[in-house]
């Protein structure tokens, strides 16, 4: 469907709240049937609309469908060419970082959410974070995108998003013994590893972290400088955690598992869905790893 610019409603990196502030939201469910295009620039989503609670009230109670699309190939070509053509979707998700949202914006391809908010859907300003608009907003004063995973200072101050989990009867099985060095991880990963080579037929993966992409690793480079509590400045300068000698030390611990064999080739080429599918077999021994994938991986067995 070809758009002229700034004709079509595009939410950027939208979360499932804005898709009433996309269209008007009536008060009773005999509204008319709206479908809107949504476009996720990630080749591992995968739900679709309807059969779930969510879905399916805010069809009965907007009579909005969603037809969601995702790239068969590289993210980037499949957006640009979109951009090319002017043929955009009513929604997009994509990354904070990716080039294209500058050029959505800058292109006069998008909407504020601001002004939709304002025509459609006052209660958005309710719902979404203060410390996320502010974030987000550009030079021009508009925020043009809101993130589907995010927390406001207080709320980061009260949970993360990452866990560090272990499989409980295996764990005891070996005695309970004591992770928190980088030692005692080692050695109870090459334990477990001796001890049970499978689990239900199944190899044992003694650690798992996230997907390995062009940026590193997230539960590497992000989190575990969290866990070991290296703060993000020192004496009022910047402290870069890669030069921190207690991470150094848990790298250099992996990749002592990695050259004996306790670490294997899982570890740095499972993509996405197959760390899902391994979780539901139980192959792991242990995992940092996002809370929010184990629970929907658990939810779905």
């Amino acid at each position: 469907m070809t758009t002229d610019r700034g004709a079509r409603s595009v939410c950027l990196t939208a979360a499932l709240l804005l898709l009433a502030g996309c269209a008007a939201a009536p008060q009773q469910p005999a509204a008319p049937a709206v479908q809107l295009d949504w476009y996720v620039n990630f080749s591992w989503f995968n739900a679709g609309w309807g059969g779930n609670h969510v879905t399916d009230t805010v069809t009965e109670s907007t009579g909005v469908t969603v037809d969601f699309s995702v790239p068969t190939g590289a993210g980037s070509d499949t957006l640009d060419a979109m951009i090319r053509q002017e043929d955009l979707p009513d929604l997009i998700t994509l990354g904070w970082w990716e080039p294209q949202v500058s050029t959505l914006i800058d292109g006069g391809y998008v909407y504020s959410l601001d002004e939709l908010a304002e025509t459609y859907d006052p209660d958005f300003y309710t719902v979404a974070g203060a410390d996320q608009l502010d974030w987000y907003r550009q030079p021009d004063g508009y925020v043009y995108g809101y993130p589907s995973f995010s927390a406001g200072v207080e709320e980061a101050q009260q949970a993360a998003n990452m866990v560090f989990v272990v499989r409980k009867d295996l764990y005891e099985a070996l005695g309970s013994p004591d992770m928190t060095t980088p030692e005692g991880f080692a050695d109870t990963l090459r334990r477990a590893a001796a001890q049970f080579p499978e689990v239900d037929g199944k190899p044992l993966i003694p650690f798992g972290v996230g997907e390995f992409n062009e940026y590193g690793n997230a539960s590497l480079t992000d989190c575990l400088p969290d866990f070991l509590a290296i703060p993000p400045q020192k004496d009022g300068q910047a402290y870069d955690a890669v030069t921190d000698p207690d991470y150094q030390t848990w790298l250099k611990t992996l990749r002592e598992l990695v050259a004996d064999g306790t670490l294997t080739s899982d570890f740095f080429f499972d993509k996405r869905q197959q760390t899902a599918e391994k979780l539901l077999d139980g192959q792991y021994f242990c995992l940092l790893y996002q809370w929010t994938d184990v629970d929907v991986a658990l939810q779905k067995n």
